[in-house]
């Protein structure tokens, strides 16, 4: 498995994979790549709390068109 930084490394990955396709080469099956994200702020978990209250306050006309 190979490791990979979020958002360089990842960018580079897909820039690798794509110029592999166009040129016609190959792609190892093989290949397992896990991406490395930083760690969560105070701030997006906070807003992630908070979207998770907001979800709930939906109606079952708002999330599926009709009453169930």
């Amino acid at each position: 498995m190979k490791r990979v930084e979020y958002p360089d490394g990842v960018e580079n990955l897909m820039m690798h994979l794509w110029l592999r396709h166009k040129s016609g080469k190959s792609q190892d099956r093989l290949n397992c790549y896990t991406v490395d994200f930083p760690p969560i702020s105070e701030k997006e978990r906070a807003e992630m709390r908070k979207g998770t209250v907001d979800d709930q306050n939906y109606t079952d006309e708002e999330l599926y068109g009709t009453s169930i």
